[in-house]
């Protein structure tokens, strides 16, 4: 992806095509979840209001088409019970595009903290979710779980989506 695309505003279109170029560059058949286009599409729609994030999920698998800001809002809301404070905000956003952190490990990480302990929200497969997205980042151990979860079939939410993660909270960041 051409460098000088992300210093100006992108459009959605273009957002895509980036998306489908990296994944077919690393050589994925699927280059991202099937709900991520439609997630795309809506993500200024979030932004400005009009369509805002779920307000509360009840599994993992509802969080698959939410990506970035949309995301963290709906994990907020969801965990924690409230709006997402601006620092806490930007800290995972940041730490998202910089791909320390996976949506996964994000809701687990709200979800495993104080405040997320006594709130006592369960979201099913959540922390599942969270251990494997940990398991992957492991040296020599994670890739190899990765490829044992595609080869076993474990649902799509469940499988390793760190890159393409990566790759969509960088894009929304530059659209921004």
């Amino acid at each position: 992806m051409a460098t000088q695309k992300l210093n100006s505003p992108l459009d959605i279109e273009s957002l895509i095509a980036a998306i489908r170029r990296e994944a077919l560059a690393r050589g994925d058949s699927e280059p991202f979840h099937q709900h991520t286009e439609v997630m795309l599409r809506g993500a200024r729609e979030a932004r400005s209001g009009r369509r805002g994030p779920p307000q509360r999920v009840e599994s993992l698998q509802d969080w698959m088409p939410c990506h970035g800001g949309v995301f963290l809002t709906s994990a907020y809301r969801t965990l924690l019970l409230r709006e997402p404070d601006p620092e806490g905000l930007r800290t995972f956003l940041l730490k998202m595009a910089d791909g320390r952190l996976a949506r996964w490990e994000v809701a687990g990480r709200l979800r495993l903290s104080s405040e997320g302990r006594a709130r006592r929200v369960h979201v099913d497969g959540l922390l599942l979710g969270f251990a494997l997205a940990v398991a992957y980042r492991v040296p020599v151990f994670g890739p190899v779980l990765a490829l044992i979860a595609r080869l076993v079939c474990l649902p799509p939410y469940l499988q390793d989506h760190a890159r393409d993660d990566r790759l969509i909270a960088q894009l929304l960041a530059a659209d921004r």
